[in-house]
């Protein structure tokens, strides 16, 4: 099975750590305000006043658990967004896209990508910034799946609505592991267009460039790395492998020792 290891702490291997948020989950708030607005309004503008004692609304109390779902996502407890949003879900009001959508990403966080597939499938947000999220999502479930092909089909799609070095990233990862090295330098040099302080696409780039022999360009991806991170030693080792692949063992050996030290980069 193939997977892909992340910051996030989902069960990857340790050789990949650099799919990340392309946007932090507290940006959706707007988001599910705007969809909840639609919600509200029959609780908000209720009409003429009715001579019996007013009943809760069923939509009213789908939008406070919605809400409570999102600032649970944002504190990451990921089971208590779950709680919340099943339980707007479950309300009698119309289709909650905003309530489907936390579920779905939480679950994916839980690492049930199968459950989160079809809460993500229900979402039907028209804006970039969800549409894009949602389909970012998806390809995370499709590779813990291994559905490699899926995976990228939308991570093309997510990049269409939003172009983020994030996505782009992402997609090389899948390329790279799966031995398609052209491909992925194509997704990591866009990566590095749109974000050039890339350290994990600069980093990839260096190890294909070196399978390649492709010294000069590996050797760049390494200072970059370097000049990003000078407490981090992995830069060091990769560019120690380098050298010496290019015979300058006096220059590997320098850059050995600078790989013995304690990495301080917050994986």
């Amino acid at each position: 099975m193939m997977v892909i290891n992340r910051p996030w702490n989902l069960n990857f291997p340790p050789r990949v750590r650099s799919l990340q948020f392309s946007a932090p989950p507290r940006l959706l708030i707007a988001t599910v305000l705007c969809v909840l607005f639609d919600i509200l309004c029959p609780a908000v503008c209720p009409g003429p006043a009715a001579a019996s004692p007013p009943k809760v609304n069923p939509a009213f109390e789908a939008a406070q658990h919605t809400i409570k779902a999102n600032k649970a996502f944002d504190a990451k407890n990921y089971a208590e967004a779950v709680r919340e949003a099943t339980i707007a879900i479950n309300s009698p009001c119309k289709s909650n896209p905003a309530a489907y959508w936390i579920r779905g990403a939480s679950l994916v966080e839980l690492g049930k990508p199968e459950a989160a597939l079809q809460d993500l499938n229900a979402c039907t947000f028209k804006e970039a910034l969800p549409a894009s999220l949602v389909h970012e999502f998806k390809a995370r479930c499709y590779i813990e799946m291994d559905k490699c092909d899926a995976a990228v089909k939308e991570l093309d799609q997510a990049i269409a609505l939003r172009p983020m070095a994030s996505l782009h990233r992402m997609k090389g990862e899948i390329h790279y592991q799966r031995k398609h090295d052209e491909l992925a330098v194509q997704s990591f040099k866009k990566a590095l267009t749109l974000d050039p302080k890339d350290y994990w696409s600069n980093r990839d780039l260096a190890s294909i460039y070196d399978s390649q022999k492709n010294y000069a360009e590996a050797l760049k991806c390494c200072n970059r790395m370097i000049e990003m991170r000078p407490g981090e030693p992995e830069g060091y080792g990769l560019r120690a492998r380098i050298y010496q692949h290019m015979g300058r063992l006096d220059l590997a050996k320098k850059d050995r020792e600078q790989n013995n030290r304690k990495s301080d980069f917050p994986f």
